[in-house]
């Protein structure tokens, strides 16, 4: 049994690495959205900033929540940054490092960055990636 085995075994890999992609294909966004959950998770979790008054507690971690960006303040960003034209629909990156923004790795000129503080001032870095759907 033992040169059986070993095709069936072959054929089991190539069955798997030729529908895998496909897989990844058509669960695209959910798996994207279960990243960008992650990610946000793990940026929580991973802030021991000073306790202030506003603290939440994730899996022990005390959190100053005024200081993240809500997911709803990140879209907020987002969809204005579309809608002036300075992001496309898809395929790019924004980021906030040292309460400068940032747009495809580009820091941004401080008349932009004074426009669009608002959204971001005084909230810790983040990292947020829009990438195309694939059909």
């Amino acid at each position: 049994s033992g040169p059986s085995m070993n095709i069936l075994i072959k054929l089991m890999s190539i069955v798997s690495l030729v529908i895998a992609p496909t897989l990844a294909k058509i669960h695209h966004d959910k798996i994207i959205g279960n990243r960008n959950e992650k990610m946000h998770m793990l940026m929580l979790m991973n802030n021991n900033d000073s306790i202030t008054s506003n603290t939440k507690s994730i899996e022990g971690t005390a959190i100053d929540t005024r200081s993240i960006m809500t997911d709803d303040e990140i879209n907020q960003l987002e969809e204005t940054l579309k809608r002036d034209g300075l992001i496309p629909p898809h395929n790019y990156t924004i980021s906030v490092k040292n309460n400068h923004l940032y747009i495809n790795d580009v820091k941004q000129p401080e008349q932009v960055n004074r426009r669009y503080k608002k959204y971001f001032a005084g909230k810790k870095d983040f990292n947020s990636i829009e990438s195309a759907q694939v059909k």
